[in-house]
């Protein structure tokens, strides 16, 4: 066996399955004219996922895409929980549906957060260390790759760049 044809596996597979669990809704509306429930939509996702998962313990070859796919099926399941669940209690639906944008938008956004902290997380199980994750504060002053159409020139810093791009996403 090559040693890029267990490469191409892990990328086919890992593509694979991210394309499918991305594309069902799409499907389901367009092609077949089906407008699925929200918990049908996350359970087919874990469905796809939990299958690339028992795939990484079949085909030696995606073996190492198996913390992939479990992080993958956690991140569907706080999804799920966040956004058909923890969204429909009482208070937060009161928030959601405020005129206010402010509020809306905090409690949307605060929703998305929760996500993100399960995930992070699983990867502290996961991994013990969240330098072992990149949850790491980098080399600041190491060199930006120079980038033109940002005007990013060489030999800048990312002390310097990263409060450049810091005000501009925040404004953006």
């Amino acid at each position: 066996m090559k040693a890029t044809q267990p490469r191409t596996a892990i990328l086919v597979t890992a593509w694979a399955v991210v394309l499918i669990t991305s594309l069902l809704n799409i499907v389901a509306q367009e092609i077949f004219h089906f407008k699925a429930s929200e918990d049908l939509l996350y359970g087919v996702s874990a469905g796809v996922v939990l299958a690339g998962l028992a795939l990484t313990f079949a085909w030696k070859a995606v073996r190492l895409l198996r913390p992939f796919f479990a992080v993958f099926l956690v991140m569907n399941a706080a999804q799920w929980l966040i956004f058909t669940r923890v969204d429909q209690l009482p208070f937060v639906r009161a928030w959601l549906q405020n005129p206010s944008f402010n509020v809306y938008m905090l409690t949307e956004q605060t929703l998305k957060l929760l996500v993100t902290l399960i995930v992070i997380a699983f990867l502290f199980v996961l991994k013990r260390k969240r330098t072992a994750f990149f949850l790491a504060k980098g080399d600041t002053a190491a060199p930006v790759e120079p980038v033109r159409w940002l005007g990013v020139k060489t030999g800048e810093k990312w002390s310097k760049f990263g409060i450049i791009l810091t005000v501009c996403i925040t404004l953006g």
